[in-house]
């Protein structure tokens, strides 16, 4: 295809699913195997109902019940169909959302939820090969973008679907689910149904919740039962975007709102009930999506990361110090072989997290990790997604960065290759390990099926995972043929 016609057809997908165009022609300047906009348009054609002009993800419920109720059936054709998992056991997935449970003081119980295949669990986050759980096949069929627990009952957790960071709407999600009894058992919660995308959640105070979603932040004092907007369009805001929400130790609660659109930082001292806009220090345009984090060290030190609404890198870094009311420009990283740490994807991946005893110890990621021990004046490239110069190699396009509670040492890292884990997150250079033995959320496009009988030879195309070449029986570990993005593949029969 050349220059001309691949134009054409980007200016058509911008059309048909509802991109602005000039957002998709700037991708030109990310490499192939990077622009992950691009699959996410493919999965909307495929999936849209041309009447609605949405994906009705809604039905997925109905659909599902409806499975049940043909099991039951003594049907020959259903009961004669033997489906076997074909894996990979090796080849993680997008992770934006995961959770050391609060349940175990040794902090080695995880939850880990992909944008496709589900929710998990490891008790022992810690072993070589973690032994995952999956806690619900229906799950596997949702975005999970945002887990929470509950401080004061720590039975009571939630998870929300639909993963907001794209506009043309190709994983849509269903609301908030609930669980009572730490994790085993969920339930849906109808109040929720309108809310498409949730990109957070944060347990206030008993009872009391706060989502950012789309549609903007809503709020709860009955566990999610009811729900009133507090933030966003006709309620003290230019927009409806939420992103993320962040709860100081004194109680004081920061929100960032404005995903493809400027937003700005707001923030409550009344359990999330008013609002008050910060402007002192910050950005007043050329900006988009915000990633804000602090650290329980203390309830004034603020960081907060801004993507550039021009070309899609980080735009700035800013750091405050008198919980919000002002604030100062702060030194961006550089990476190895990148003019912006970020390329020109912060809208996609873009994440910072605070050392949960050190104010002044800050890891943000974008392409890769970096890390600041005096309060982001310098940083060290902690990782390369290829490993070069010396480099650890850890997975591309950081989506999340989270400590565990009051530890210094312990970290995850969720990003297209699924979580990984550090021990020593008090070293200069953590060392990070994948964790993804047995975490089967690898996102396939497209399949192809050697053509001999019985034969164990398949191809697989992969979100930022390659194709994969599966050569067993079982589900095994895979080799990768080809790196990057995969996509279709074509085994010749000759």
């Amino acid at each position: 295809m050349n220059y001309l016609s691949s134009i054409s057809v980007v200016f058509f997908l911008a059309i048909f699913v509802g991109v602005p165009p000039q957002k998709i022609k700037k991708s030109y300047k990310i490499p192939k195997r990077d622009r992950i906009e691009y699959a996410a348009a493919q999965e909307y054609i495929m999936t849209v109902d041309p009447k609605l002009g949405r994906i009705p993800k809604d039905r997925l419920i109905e659909a599902y019940d409806d499975l049940n109720t043909q099991k039951l059936r003594k049907n020959a054709n259903i009961n004669n169909l033997l489906w076997k998992e074909r894996g990979p056991d090796n080849v993680g997935g997008r992770v934006r959302a995961a959770l050391f449970d609060l349940s175990d003081p040794s902090g080695k119980s995880v939850f880990a939820a992909g944008i496709s295949g589900g929710l998990w669990k490891t008790e022992n986050i810690q072993s070589n090969d973690p032994n995952w759980t999956s806690l619900n096949d229906f799950f596997s069929s949702m975005a999970i973008s945002a887990i929470a627990q509950d401080p004061s009952n720590h039975q009571r957790m939630y998870f929300g679907t639909g993963e907001g960071y794209f506009e043309h709407d190709a994983s849509p999600g269903m609301g908030l689910w609930r669980s009572t009894d730490g994790g085993d058992s969920w339930f849906h919660l109808a109040s929720t149904s309108q809310f498409d995308f949730i990109q957070d959640i944060e347990v206030i105070a008993n009872g009391v919740i706060l989502i950012s979603t789309k549609k903007g932040l809503y709020r709860s004092q009955n566990f999610g039962s009811t729900w009133v907007k507090v933030l966003g369009i006709s309620k003290g805001a230019s927009v409806n975007e939420a992103n993320r929400i962040v709860q100081a130790t004194n109680g004081d609660i920061f929100v960032s709102m404005g995903i493809y659109n400027q937003g700005g930082i707001y923030k409550s001292s009344d359990l999330g009930i008013s609002w008050t806009r910060l402007v002192s220090g910050l950005p007043t345009q050329g900006y988009e999506r915000i990633e804000i984090a602090m650290s329980p060290a203390s309830d004034q030190v603020v960081y907060a990361l801004y993507q550039s609404a021009v070309d899609g890198s980080c735009l700035g870094l800013y750091k405050s110090i008198n919980g919000g009311l002002s604030w100062t420009s702060s030194a961006l990283p550089s990476a190895i072989g990148l003019s912006n740490f970020a390329r020109n994807q912060a809208w996609y991946n873009l994440s910072i997290a605070v050392d949960p005893n050190n104010e002044n110890v800050v890891i943000l990621g974008g392409i890769d990790l970096f890390k600041s021990i005096n309060g982001a004046n310098s940083w060290t490239q902690i990782s390369h997604w290829g490993g070069l110069m010396g480099k650890q190699l850890v997975h591309a396009d950081q989506h999340l960065i989270m400590y565990a509670p009051e530890s210094s040492h312990n970290i995850l890292f969720g990003n297209d290759g699924g979580i990984w884990y550090s021990e020593n997150g008090t070293q200069n250079i953590p060392d990070i390990f994948a964790k993804n033995k047995g975490l089967n959320i690898t996102q396939f496009y497209a399949a192809a099926a050697h053509p001999s009988a019985g034969s164990n030879y398949f191809l697989a195309g992969a979100q930022d995972n390659g194709t994969q070449q599966f050569t067993s029986e079982g589900v095994n570990s895979t080799n990768e043929a080809s790196g990057g993005d995969g996509a279709y593949c074509f085994i010749d029969s000759e």
